[in-house]
């Protein structure tokens, strides 16, 4: 595994509990990062990371009464592009409820871990992200330039030279022939690993290009089957939304709605969806 060189890190530590942000700074401070700073006012955090690329944020759920919270400002960082995808963000929380839990996995934290916890098994989880995003660094970056096809080579080269992230280099690269409008290519790669495990995003692809080609009955009938197997995957619930929204099917495409925000609450753009 790749020795992490922490001295030219910069860690941003989002923590309304002060001894929780004390210990943290610590962590931080005993693995002799460049820069920390630490904040819980969300509006804080947007202005630091709209001036500064953090290279880890150490993310709290709660952040006090009548301010977002840790999964909401998340999703913030992640739709505005605020934060690259080299940027690593752990979740660092009590908070343990399944709406919790699924908000923050939703919205793509590099890692989830709840207090109480030790400082080995947070340097572990950091070595291990810090790892993964060594190895993916290429893809990440042209991601980041929204170069589609640079990103398809990269992940063809990285499946070539047997990656242990062979999974997320397909789903990235049949991602980048659905966003270019080549569904055949992409449908070749959703195809072949519709049936096999954690085969989600693949059925998920499936059911998208069949919504953009206009087969929505065979659309719903693919993101219906998803959430049956797999009731937790909380796109599959906008995607059948938006499927029985295009054929005037109102009242059920806000019942999936509703589905979708009783398991999982939090997430801004879905009510706004809902609302």
């Amino acid at each position: 595994m790749t020795i992490i060189n922490y001295q030219n890190k910069r860690f941003l530590i989002v923590d309304p509990i002060k001894p929780s942000r004390d210990s943290l700074k610590q962590l931080a401070q005993d693995l002799n990062a460049s820069r920390i700073d630490t904040s819980f006012y969300p509006n804080d955090v947007i202005h630091m990371c709209e001036n500064i690329d953090y290279d880890v944020i150490f993310l709290g759920y709660d952040l006090g009464l009548e301010q977002k919270n840790g999964q909401q400002l998340l999703e913030e960082l992640r739709v505005n592009k605020i934060i690259s995808r080299q940027c690593v963000v752990i979740i660092v929380t009590a908070e343990n409820s399944q709406a919790m839990v699924l908000a923050a996995l939703e919205h793509k934290p590099d890692d989830y871990l709840t207090k109480p916890y030790n400082f080995k098994q947070l340097t572990l989880r950091l070595e291990r992200c810090f790892h993964k995003k060594h190895n993916m660094n290429k893809i990440y970056k042209a991601l980041d330039d929204k170069k589609h096809n640079t990103v398809i080579e990269l992940c063809q080269e990285t499946i070539k030279q047997g990656t242990p992230y062979r999974l997320e280099c397909l789903g990235i690269q049949s991602r980048q022939y659905f966003d270019l409008g080549e569904f055949s290519k992409a449908k070749k790669i959703y195809l072949s690993h519709q049936n096999t495990p954690n085969c989600e995003w693949a059925c998920m692809g499936l059911g998208k290009i069949a919504l953009l080609e206009h087969e929505y009955q065979l659309a719903s009938e693919i993101f219906e089957k998803l959430i049956t197997n797999s009731p937790h995957y909380l796109s599959a619930y906008d995607w059948l939304a938006q499927a029985f929204k295009h054929v005037g099917e109102i009242k059920k495409s806000e019942a999936t709605l509703e589905q979708a925000l009783t398991l999982s609450p939090r997430s801004v753009v879905r009510l706004q969806d809902y609302a």
